[in-house]
């Protein structure tokens, strides 16, 4: 075959590719070619340095894009509602003033003293006085002390955010075999938003400070840095170097002297007619007996040795216990008895609890995390100085006294709403008296830490309130007039549902993780535990009992307004 037609080809493309650069820009689309080839084979020289800049600038510009879109988004405002199913609003009159009683006798905290606490927490963090963990939980809390009086004192608890039960530093052994095992052993609340249990707490405060309950103390978010906390081995490490250990953002709780758990209270001091398993018995929410056998002897590794008198080795925890009110100095003077005053005063206080842990869906209520405290009145321990005989013992209530003060007692209803009947002339018309000056009874609910679901508890698991297993005769009976006077007109106020959401919707937004999406669940929640509530209230022969079986209830928005559907 004749090749007179072709023209020889004068270097192969291995000799080009020797003899052409990278960087020479050659002509034609055997340059491209070669070029890719030598690319391909010479990679040293692409300048690593600009690609890298490059690279950290394109990374930068997709960071600020997304902190501005997020910070758009978390952008919020008091929303007006045009329209409420809870409408219109319940209006009573002629009925009791309701009475600011706070767990200390005092007057409610303000932000400024609350402020000075947390700054003598700090004092003494930087004295050396460092917080102390609390054996009991399953998250890393901490019993912040300062110096008060002249001695130290444990004066709030501390909860970091990242030591909660399933965080990222907790330092309980076994939630560090949870996250190991995650695959195998189940565990958490599916409802609730993980860590989250720090908000959940200052919301809790923020909820009983809207409804004017003064029965949570006052808990909000606080910073802290201590040695004492549980740290990453790299700020460890840098702390030896110089550097300050870097603070931890987490909820600080008043701490309350003289309380104890309502479980120890009600066995020590048995309801009226009833023996004391049955006063209080929560063998079915709490613990069992083959299940308590096998958490006893998981608890050394559970970080949980004992009760809170273990927690301290040290003499200075003495003094903590030894309560700063003259009435239980003075406890030995006389016996203490459910007289009708401190019945009363009891299911007043606990109608309260229901109210606040039904609203925000408390999942984890049992008599272990709710306190009650018995306080003699001023005025009655400058009369009463006598021994204990067998007339005050007489002087208890007898079963017939309880069900002839019951029927002699029931509540009357307004005419105000049209769910009320007529005003029965009684005590509630008279001004509110000072409630220190008789005996009383003042019931705290701590550790709210598992409240504010996004949806309602689905399972096996039901979270039932461990105020459920009270005697009847406690919970059977319906809420008081005074209850009902004082919720219903809040709950179906539109202006208070305003400036609630709002508050809460700002309290929330401070956690990095915010998500309106999964915020307006949590809101829907307590909209439908809300409207539940209302409609008990509504009804004269409804209490605790009833409200605790209620069907779950889901409120939502429209048209990203509160018009509710």
């Amino acid at each position: 075959m004749s090749r007179s037609h072709y023209t020889p080809i004068a270097q192969s493309i291995d000799e080009a590719d020797e003899e052409t650069d990278v960087g020479d820009p050659q002509p034609g689309p055997s340059n491209r070619f070669t070029r890719g080839r030598s690319r391909t084979s010479r990679p040293g020289n692409i300048d690593l340095k600009k690609l890298d800049n490059a690279f950290k600038r394109w990374t930068e510009s997709i960071a600020q894009k997304v902190k501005r879109k997020k910070k758009a988004s978390l952008a919020h405002e008091r929303r007006t509602i045009w329209h409420s199913v809870f409408e219109p609003q319940v209006v009573i009159t002629g009925v009791p003033i309701w009475n600011v009683k706070t767990l200390d006798h005092n007057q409610p905290m303000t932000q400024a003293t609350f402020d000075a606490m947390v700054q003598s927490i700090k004092t003494a963090i930087s004295e050396g006085i460092h917080p102390k963990m609390i054996t009991k939980g399953s998250s890393g809390s901490y019993f912040a002390r300062a110096k008060a009086d002249g001695r130290v004192q444990t004066v709030a608890v501390f909860k970091p955010k990242d030591e909660e039960p399933y965080g990222r530093l907790n330092p309980k052994t076994m939630k560090w075999i949870h996250r190991q095992f995650r695959w195998i052993i189940p565990f958490g609340r599916a409802c609730l938003i993980p860590n989250l249990s720090y908000i959940s707490e200052a919301a809790a405060s923020l909820l009983d400070h809207r409804l004017s309950l003064h029965i949570v103390p006052p808990t909000q978010l606080v910073s802290l840095s201590s040695p004492a906390f549980f740290y990453d081995w790299i700020d460890r490490n840098a702390a030896k170097k110089g550097k300050p250990l870097p603070e931890k953002i987490g909820s600080m709780q008043y701490f309350l002297h003289g309380y104890q758990d309502a479980s120890d209270f009600l066995r020590k001091y048995p309801w009226p007619g009833r023996a004391i398993a049955d006063t209080f018995d929560d063998s079915s929410h709490r613990h069992g007996a083959f299940s308590k056998r096998i958490l006893n002897t998981l608890k050394i590794v559970c970080g949980r040795t004992g009760d809170i008198e273990d927690v301290y080795d040290d003499p200075d925890y003495d003094y903590e216990r030894v309560m700063y009110d003259a009435s239980e100095s003075n406890n030995s003077e006389r016996p203490f008895y459910w007289s009708q005053t401190l019945q009363k005063s009891f299911r007043e206080e606990l109608e309260k609890l229901v109210i606040l842990d039904y609203l925000m869906l408390n999942t984890d209520r049992g008599a272990d995390n709710y306190m009650i405290k018995y306080c003699e009145g001023d005025h009655e321990k400058t009369l009463v100085d006598v021994a204990p005989s067998r007339s005050i013992r007489k002087e208890m209530p007898v079963m017939s006294e309880l069900r002839r003060g019951a029927s002699s007692s029931a509540p009357s209803m307004t005419t105000s709403s049209p769910y009320f009947a007529s005003p029965v002339p009684s005590d509630h018309s008279l001004p509110p008296t000072d409630y220190t000056r008789t005996p009383h009874i003042h019931i705290a609910a701590i550790d709210n830490s598992l409240s504010f679901p996004h949806e309602h508890p689905q399972g096996w698991r039901s979270y039932t309130y461990g105020w459920l297993f009270l005697p009847v005769s406690i919970i059977g009976r319906p809420f008081s007039e005074k209850t009902r006077s004082h919720f219903l007109p809040l709950l179906t106020s539109k202006e208070w549902w305003e400036e609630t959401v709002f508050q809460l919707e700002k309290l929330f937004a401070v956690d990095p993780d915010f998500h309106p999406k999964m915020f307006r669940r949590q809101l829907a929640v307590i909209k439908g535990q809300a409207w539940n509530i209302v409609q008990s209230l509504k009804h004269s022969d409804e209490g605790e009992k009833n409200i605790g079986h209620t069907t779950t209830t889901f409120l939502t928005n429209r048209y990203n307004q509160d018009h509710w559907s």
